[in-house]
């Protein structure tokens, strides 16, 4: 049998002569999920779990200053509303603290990536919750700048828990409609003080969407550059194995000739003499 390694018009792997359109080399994603999609759907498994991988770290770090945080305002609690604070800081030194810290333990198990997102958007719930609860519970006027708080939760949620677009929106739109239930059905915060407060929280939740959003699409167009390099380089691979294959067997054949023009010449010399 012939090996098509032989043929001298067989093309290699990757000769520009053998190229079509490969519909999987382009990046498709769904545009509100940021899912990958289509042709390169089957990425989406692998991104995560590299996503998950590589976010451990930061996440940790986070987790742990986000604690010393949420406590470290327990300060303004005692400044703010000293008769309060047996309400507030349970909240924060009884149950969101722990909790951060407790995730934060719980991400050296191998199985908090599988559950990372879901987990680290309850987190955001929790803490934010406990922020919306003080609202409630707070004397007025100073419960109508507890809000700022819930700021932050936003800043840590989009841009430093590395959650993924998808349930950070989902978590912090919900803490956006608990505020609101909160702010009119409950504490009754005057209609000016309302609206100045909620251009501030609603306006900061919009510019984390949109930056959580372009840090998660290109850390996909990173991701998905990678995978098509590495699919050139087997491709190239490929066919540096496939050229090395034709170098072998041209060498072998003009071996053989070359035996075979030296005894042809030794049988003419033998003729010769004879």
């Amino acid at each position: 049998m012939t090996n098509p390694a032989d043929k001298p018009n067989a093309p290699l792997v990757g000769d520009s002569g053998s190229r079509q359109k490969d519909p999987a080399k382009k990046m498709v994603l769904n545009p509100l999920s940021l899912r990958f999609s289509g042709p390169t759907a089957h990425l989406e498994q692998p991104f995560i779990a590299q996503y998950s991988q590589r976010s451990v770290k930061q996440v940790r770090l986070m987790l742990v200053l986000g604690a010393l945080l949420y406590a470290g305002f327990g300060i303004l609690d005692a400044v703010l509303i000293p008769d309060y604070k047996h309400l507030t800081w349970p909240i924060r030194f009884f149950i969101v603290c722990p909790a951060l810290l407790w995730v934060a333990l719980y991400t050296f198990r191998p199985a908090f990536k599988t559950v990372m997102q879901p987990l680290l958007a309850a987190v955001l719930l929790l803490a934010g919750g406990g922020i919306i609860f003080m609202i409630v519970i707070a004397p007025p006027p100073i419960n109508y700048s507890y809000y700022a708080g819930l700021i932050l939760i936003f800043f840590f949620g989009y841009t430093l828990f590395r959650v993924r677009f998808v349930w950070v929106t989902s978590a912090s739109w919900l803490l956006v409609i608990m505020y609101e239930i909160a702010a009119t059905a409950i504490t009754h915060t005057p209609w000016p003080i309302l609206v100045n407060n909620n251009f501030f929280f609603i306006s900061a939740n919009i510019a984390g969407m949109l930056a959580c959003y372009l840090i998660e699409y290109y850390t996909r167009r990173d991701f998905f550059s990678a995978h098509l390099l590495e699919q050139e380089r087997k491709k190239v691979a490929h066919a540096n194995v496939v050229l090395e294959q034709r170098v072998q067997n041209r060498t072998a054949e003009l071996q053989q000739i070359n035996r075979n023009l030296e005894q042809e010449i030794a049988d003419r010399k033998q003729a010769e003499q004879e």
